[in-house]
Formats: structure tokens, sequence, C-alpha cells
């Protein structure tokens, strides 16, 4: 009746969530392990904290939004090496409108919410409409982002394959 290991596999940690920041100027992906009721916006639960970090990190790279926390952003007098990398818009020191950078935090919440079509075709018009306008720089980053959303869907494809099978 004293179980070894932890039969009921529980811990003393909440479930992950992915927290979305719209009460800031330039929201960004948060990891929250309780809902608040705060204005914010959630998605979850998930099983791992590992792929709720590993999410993020996608959502901000191929989407280009920010990393950093609201005090560093804040004191930034010049952009920081996200942004050097091309992976950040660089809004701490407003190289990048509100406009831009709500379309692009809108894509993310969009893939959350399991829209992938949308957000696919609205990343495909905005590299026409790049390359039309011959910035071709931004548009081979769009390309990029594109393709590792192509990836991660293929995947996804994939073991959902390979668990119906099994």
């Amino acid at each position: 009746h004293r179980p070894k290991y932890n039969i009921r596999l529980k811990d003393d940690r909440a479930y992950p969530y992915i927290r979305v920041s719209f009460a800031d100027d330039f929201p960004r992906l948060y990891l929250a392990r309780k809902v608040i009721k705060d204005g914010f916006l959630y998605f979850g639960p998930y099983p791992s904290g590992l792929a709720v970090n590993g999410t993020i990190r996608f959502l901000n790279q191929s989407f280009s939004i920010r990393d950093c926390r609201d005090a560093f952003m804040k004191s930034r007098k010049r952009p920081c090496m996200t942004y050097q990398i091309g992976r950040c818009t660089a809004p701490c020191v407003g190289l990048v409108n509100k406009e831009d950078y709500a379309r692009d935090i809108g894509s993310a919440v969009e893939f959350l919410r399991g829209r992938s079509k949308k957000v696919l075709k609205g990343l495909e018009s905005r590299m026409i409409g790049l390359a039309s306008e011959e910035r071709f720089e931004a548009a081979a980053k769009v390309r990029d982002s594109l393709t590792a959303i192509k990836k991660i869907f293929e995947r996804l494809k994939e073991f959902s394959s390979w668990t119906l099978k099994r």
C-alpha cells in the first residue's frame, strides 16, 4: 500500500501554458504555470515545459518576435544580438512600427490557435509583396520562416500517421 514510485504520476508543479502579453506595446511569448485573469492570452496546458520552451523559441525565430525581458527592452539604446543575427525586428529601439510587429505576433497567435493555412497564406502573400517591392533580403527571411513552418507540419503529419499505425 506504499508504492515505491510515484504511481499517480503527480508532481508539485502545474502544467505549463504559453502566455501572450497583449498588454504591452510590443507583446512577447512567455511560459506560465498558472492562468490568471490579467488580460493576457493563454494557450495550453501542455504536458512538457521543455516542449513549451521549444515552441516559444521556434515562434520567436519564425515570426521575429522579441525574446528580451521588459526591463531589458526599456533600457536598450542600441539593437541586441538577436537583431544582429536576424531573429528579431528590434522593437526595443524602434526599428519596427507597432502595426508590423502586431502582424507578426498575430501570425504567431493564429499558429497557436491551429489556423496554419491562414498563416501560410499570409506569409506567402507577404513574401510576394516584399519581392515585388524588391526587398529581397526581407522576402528571403519570410521564405525561410515559411519553409520552417512547413517542415514542422510535415513532422506532425508523419507523427500522426505513425501513431495511427500503432
